[in-house]
């Protein structure tokens, strides 16, 4: 049936998720309690099959008496390169789908969207998105849709999934986004001269004694400013999601309005959530 539904995909014992997957999503459909699965337990129907051993287990019986037995030890796979994680997120889309708690288009369009900031080229002074920052998104987003969907994780009689709905309206929030902010590159700074060497003139101080270095000023993306059209202050941390004032969007803190930096744009969401059209 989910062939079917799906025309598009090319399903193969590669790409179909493990039974062990799906088993463990409509697990929690039954118990209604979400629970965040890695990447690397999303194996395949067919890494499954190669990874069955029995390991030996020591139990009791009822008489008290040691008894030897096997279990079997679950399956992993690698999600350690771009290709590996988009791999191993499409079978558990498809897992979710199969167990009826999530469709596929909204699962899909989840990973879709974690990966479409990971391939965006970020302003100068900033570094791209990195592989770890893809999942601890993921996993912010999963522990707040838990928390949200608890005990009601089955369609209801309006054929609406609740998870659905989780996130649809988490991936736009701030609490989820805030992990795929592009972060300050880091630069690596030149050996110190070795010892004895004599500081060049740039470097000596006047004999008045050394004076504090002015503070340099926080880098800003090309096309930005400091300040609107009406020479009113924006705050710097509010675009990057790090202002801890409480107010709403739009309003004023000790460092300035929160409203986005771009020239020209002034809305009230910060620059990193920003589409800078209405």
């Amino acid at each position: 049936e989910q062939q079917e539904r799906l025309g598009g995909l090319v399903f193969t014992p590669e790409t179909i998720p493990a039974n062990h997957l799906v088993d463990l999503y409509v697990e929690m459909g039954e118990t209604g309690i979400l629970s965040y699965i890695k990447p690397e337990q999303c194996c395949s129907r067919a890494q499954e099959v190669h990874a069955i051993k029995k390991d030996p287990t020591v139990s009791t019986d009822s008489s008290g008496m040691l008894k030897l037995g096997t279990k079997a030890s679950e399956p992993s796979c690698e999600a350690n390169t771009e290709l590996k994680l988009r791999s191993a997120l499409q079978r558990r889309n498809l897992a979710i789908d199969l167990a009826g708690l999530m469709s596929f288009d909204v699962a899909e369009g989840w990973t879709q969207l974690l990966f479409s900031h990971l391939l965006r080229d970020q302003p100068r002074g900033l570094a791209k998105v990195s592989l770890q920052q893809i999942l601890d998104c993921d996993k912010q987003m999963f522990t707040m849709a838990s928390h949200q969907t608890m005990g009601n994780l089955r369609e209801g009689p309006d054929k609406v999934k609740p998870l659905d709905t989780a996130v649809n309206a988490l991936k736009g929030s701030t609490e989820v986004m805030q992990y795929l902010m592009p972060l300050p590159t880091v630069k690596s700074h030149e050996a110190p001269p070795p010892s004895g060497a004599r500081p060049d003139k740039a470097q000596r101080t006047d004999k008045g004694g050394n004076k504090p270095s002015a503070p340099s000023k926080p880098q800003m993306p090309e096309g930005c400013t400091s300040h609107d059209d009406e020479n009113k202050p924006l705050c710097f941390a509010f675009q990057h999601g790090k202002c801890k004032f409480k107010g709403a969007p739009g309003k004023r803190c000790a460092r300035g309005y929160h409203k986005c930096y771009k020239k020209g744009c002034y809305r009230a969401k910060p620059y990193y959530l920003c589409t800078h059209t209405d």
